[in-house]
């Protein structure tokens, strides 16, 4: 008798679903080799939570973005997290938030372009 792994889908006898004292759905090979795709993952990214916050003006972000990514090996791969935060919001109303969203919007749509 043949269970099928969850995973790569390959027909094995229950004994190759058996790791660590504990039975799964998924193959032990398969779930080692998860977890060793899960470790090496988190090694390429540093496993520090902690990361340096640059600031840029928006007027400089394309420019940034297109330096960075320019710069780069072949094999890096790039995270890039943004946040744009309005400090003078009292001069804002809410046509004036409905336009900036619009424009947001269409420059995130556009950005296809660095891809």
């Amino acid at each position: 008798m043949t269970e099928k792994c969850t995973s790569c889908s390959c027909q094995y006898p229950p004994e190759a679903f058996v790791y660590n004292r504990k039975t799964y759905k998924t193959c032990a090979d398969c779930l080692v080799k998860k977890a060793n795709h899960r470790a090496i993952k988190n090694t390429t990214l540093g496993g520090d939570t902690q990361n340096d916050v640059e600031l840029i003006s928006l007027k400089d972000l394309s420019e940034y973005i297109t330096e960075s990514i320019e710069n780069l090996e072949p094999s890096t791969r790039l995270f890039l997290i943004a946040q744009v935060e309005i400090t003078d919001i009292s001069i804002l109303d809410d046509q004036s938030f409905k336009i900036i969203a619009n424009i947001i919007t269409h420059n995130i749509e556009e950005g296809d372009v660095y891809t």
